[in-house]
């Protein structure tokens, strides 16, 4: 494709503003997304464990060196609603670009941080803190990342994204040559390389 400087150096600029772009995405999708997520699988598993460990020291024999399994308490489910809560809104946001969520961000985050506060208090549980936290620190990485999303809206209207690379465009600039079966049939050996090259088509 035949491109001149000027042209050439705007999609390099094009390609490198969205190269960064990209890369701030994707840290706070993983900062929005991965901590909910991490809490959430490890407390599903102390709660398995919770239950199920006293088959699981019974079939080991570690009661026998003195190991006791708790019951899981109240709270630890409430962490897991919370957890989950953080991990679906983050997904929402920032994956599947809910719009719906973003647009509630500001009512969301304080909201979730708010109420588990409150269990917090109840429960008398300090583990419950660590929503909150999440919470807290959701609420600007949701924001930035609602930033970031429109300017990759406003660059989505640009020539050549989101790869901004001349070699993934069509040229446009000459019509792409179509011929029926029998046309094509008809060619001769440089007639064909001539419409392959061209980029030809049979209708």
């Amino acid at each position: 494709m035949i491109i001149d400087k000027k042209r050439e150096e705007m999609f390099f600029r094009c390609r490198m503003r969205k190269k960064k772009l990209d890369t701030k995405l994707n840290v706070v999708k993983a900062l929005l997304v991965l901590p909910p997520a991490f809490f959430l699988v490890s407390k599903v598993v102390e709660i398995i464990m919770s239950m199920f460990g006293d088959a699981a020291s019974m079939a080991t024999g570690a009661l026998f060196y003195g190991y006791n399994s708790g019951n899981a308490p109240f709270s630890s489910l409430l962490f897991i609603i919370g957890s989950a809560v953080l991990f679906l809104s983050a997904i929402c946001i920032t994956i599947f670009d809910t719009e719906e969520i973003k647009k509630h961000i500001l009512k969301i985050y304080p909201s979730i941080a708010l109420l588990f506060i409150i269990f917090g208090i109840v429960f008398k549980d300090v583990e419950l803190y660590i929503i909150v936290a999440m919470a807290v620190l959701a609420l600007p990485l949701g924001l930035y990342n609602n930033t970031l999303k429109k300017e990759d809206l406003a660059m989505s209207k640009l020539e050549g994204y989101p790869h901004f690379n001349p070699i993934y465009m069509e040229n446009r600039d000459t019509s792409i040559p179509k011929v029926t079966k029998e046309e094509f049939d008809g060619m001769t050996d440089d007639e064909r390389i001539m419409f392959e090259r061209d980029g030809g088509r049979k209708r």
